[in-house]
This record gives structure tokens, C-alpha cells and sequence, in this order.
């Protein structure tokens, strides 16, 4: 359905063009005609996701013959269009790009892809997606995206994968909006393919392995894109399916199965940045004590905050999981106690700290094996 060509000069970044090609004839007109018929349709008792809404509106394309059965796989890319969020079917249609973002209305969106690393694409960010994307974020989260509170970030779950989107607004961004949207794994990457792939050693997958089955208190940290979420979400599949697991994240990220793990549960928690409703986010961890949970995964601790009820929690007995971003061990620890104010007895809760690594040649980045260290008596010794 889509042509894609890849022009590998780099200039500044190699450019590739995705063209919807043999498209019906009158497309847009299918589009306005589509939408209008889906205003028309709409009533308040209609489940309004993204996935009810695409299937709401191909079964309309159908109802009034915009779409033949020979134009059967055409389908998806009207119902996107006419939510006029075209621009992700287009970008995220080829399974190989990871990832899509603009800092700018008016510039060409940037991908990230497997093969070529990162590319500029002939698909301008315009107003009218713009527009649409943040319609769309406010509806799922049900918060605003303003002045006040400039970043809103969401998840969107539809037959292109669990998309995990950042929006931004001045006066956090310079002059215009700005997006970032990854695509996140549809099932987990176990444990075994990441030794497969070398993203981790089997000596290290055992000793990690074991102490998941302990209950240990573990934090993987790393900086952005390094694999943190992908190795917790390893890690989490190994854990016993007879414990009451407990998710809380602000967008969701970690893929578990409830058939495999039946008693998993999950809380959503507000981002940073969400001034109205932050508060409640210390608050939601704090909860964990009175849940009585097995084990607990924190998505991405982000300021001192977080880290003092979630060290605090872990003092007072809860076992669990958390990600956080860093550098190094001692950039980490110095942040805990420097700029966090953590005192000595909250940080011997932690028993282990996984540091993920990555590389990053002409924008292709390649995932290594990570540090490990284990907590001896007063310090983090590593294990190599």
C-alpha cells in the first residue's frame, strides 16, 4: 500500500519517502465524505478510543460504499484520515520505524529506523495533525495540555502497536508544539532473546533471574532509549504467576500477559509535569502498602519525590522494581543523596542496580550488555 524509498546520502540525515500509492480514486473526497458521515452516526453511548473508533469508522466506509472489497487493505488509512491522524498510519506502517518526532509545524518529521537509523521523511508535521493529536491526547487522558501545564504524554493502543506519545507546548518549547511518538513492543522481549541478541549475558540473566525469584528490590537505570523498560519488562515475565503483581506507570509500557498472570494488576500514574494532578502521583505509591502486593513495578522514577515514597516504600516492606534515568552508578547515588536529600537507611532497601547501555553510530542505535551491581553490606559492588 505504501512505496518506500530510502535515499542513503546523508544530508544532514538520509531521507526516506513514504507515498500511499494506487489509493482509491477521490480519496479526499472519501476522507471529508467519511468524516461527515461518522458527525452524523456518533451518539454519546459510543465507546470512543482509537481502536473502537477506527473500527467504528471502517464499518461506515463499508455501510456507505467509500471502500469496495477490492480496496479491502485501503480500509485502515481511510479511518485514520478521517480522524486526521493519517500521518501515524503513513510513518508507522512499516514495522521497521521504531520511532517518530518533529520540533517544529512546518519541518519534516524524523523517524527512527532499524535498518537505517534515523531518517527525514517527505511527511510534513502540519497544524491540522497537530490539532488532531492533541484532541486525541486529552480525550484519553483526560487532561489539557496548556501554558500551565505544557507537556501531556499518553498511550495509544491500535492494531499499529502500543504507541507511547509526548506532547509539547511553549513555553516549554521554544516557539511551536513539538511530538514524540515510539512504538513500543506488542508482546514482551524475553529474557532469552535479549542473551540471543547479546543485549545481556546469560551469567548476568541467571544472577538477575534468582533475584527476581528473591523478591529483591531492583533499579534499572540508564539513559533514554537504552532498553530500561524492555529489560524490566524481561525481568517482570519471570516473575511468579502466582504473586499479585502491581504495574503503575504514566504511560503504559510494560507488556504482561493476564492470562499468564492472572492476578496482575495496574494503576495508572500521573507524569510529571501534570501539576494539577501530581500530587496524587506520591500518593498512588504510598497506596502500595495497603494493596499488599507481591511485588511492584514503578515506571521511571523522575524527581526526588518519587524517589522518597518509593525508597520509602521499599524500607517498609514492599518488594519491587523501578526504572530511573542515569548515567553511571556514582551519578546516580550522588543524585539520590545530593540533589534528593536520601538518607543512608533508604538506600540500603535497594539491593540491586542494573545501569543499560547502548551505542549509537550514524543514528542507528545498538543495544549492550548492561553493568550490574549488587548491594555488599554498605555499598554497590559490580559484578563482572
Amino acid at each position: 500500500m505504501y512505496r518506500i524509498n530510502v535515499d542513503e546520502t546523508y544530508n544532514p540525515l538520509k531521507t526516506i519517502h513514504i507515498d500511499l500509492i494506487d489509493r482509491p480514486v477521490n480519496w479526499q473526497s472519501k476522507i471529508i465524505s467519511l468524516q461527515k458521515y461518522y458527525l452524523e452516526q456518533r451518539d454519546d453511548s459510543e465507546p470512543k478510543n482509537i481502536n473502537d473508533t477506527i473500527n467504528f469508522l471502517i464499518i461506515l466506509s463499508y455501510s456507505y460504499k467509500l471502500i469496495t472489497d477490492l480496496e479491502d487493505e485501503y480500509s485502515d488509512a481511510l479511518a485514520w484520515n478521517a480522524m486526521s491522524l493519517g500521518q501515524i498510519h503513513q510513518l508507522f506502517y512499516d514495522a521497521d520505524i521504531t520511532e517518530a518526532f518533529c520540533n517544529e509545524v512546518g519541518s519534516s518529521i524524523v523517524v527512527t529506523h532499524r535498518k537505517y537509523g534515523r531518517c527525514l521523511t517527505n511527511i510534513v508535521f502540519t497544524q491540522e495533525f497537530w490539532d488532531a493529536l492533541k484532541i486525541r491526547a486529552e480525550y484519553e487522558t483526560g487532561a489539557s495540555i496548556t501554558a500551565i501545564t505544557p507537556a501531556l504524554k499518553l498511550s495509544l493502543q491500535s492494531h499499529l502497536g502500543n504507541m507511547r506519545i509526548s506532547l509539547q507546548i511553549p513555553p516549554l518549547t521554544p516557539s511551536s508544539p513539538s511530538f514524540n511518538i515510539r512504538r513500543l513492543p506488542s508482546k514482551p522481549i524475553l529474557l532469552p532473546e535479549l542473551i540471543e541478541q547479546g543485549q545481556i549475558s546469560d551469567n548476568f540473566a541467571k544472577i538477575l533471574e534468582g533475584k527476581i525469584n528473591e523478591r529483591n528490590n531492583i533499579i534499572v537505570a540508564g539513559e533514554p532509549g537504552s532498553g530500561k523498560t524492555t529489560l524490566a519488562n524481561a525481568l517482570l515475565n519471570l516473575s511468579d504467576p502466582h504473586w499479585r503483581l502491581i504495574i503503575m506507570e504514566d504511560a503504559r509500557e510494560v507488556v504482561i500477559s493476564s492470562d499468564n498472570f492472572p492476578m496482575a494488576t495496574r494503576f495508572f500514574m500521573p507524569s510529571v509535569g501534570d501539576n494539577e494532578r501530581y500530587t496524587k502521583r506520591a500518593d498512588e505509591i504510598a497506596r502500595l502498602l495497603h494493596r499488599s502486593p507481591d511485588y511492584v513495578f514503578l515506571g521511571e522514577l523522575q524527581n526526588a519525590e518519587d524517589s522518597k515514597v518509593a525508597f520509602e516504600g521499599f524500607s517498609a516492606g514492599i518488594r519491587g522494581m523501578a526504572t530511573t534515568h542515569a548515567r553511571s552508578l556514582d551519578g546516580l547515588l550522588s543524585r539520590w543523596v545530593h540533589s534528593h536529600l536520601m538518607e543512608d537507611g533508604l538506600l540500603s532497601s535497594i539491593d540491586v542496580i542494573v545501569f543499560t547501555k547502548r551505542e549509537l553510530i550514524k543514528g542507528i542505535s545498538r543495544l549492550t550488555t548492561p553493568h550490574l551491581y549488587i548491594r555488599m553490606d554498605s555499598t554497590f559492588i559490580e559484578v563482572v
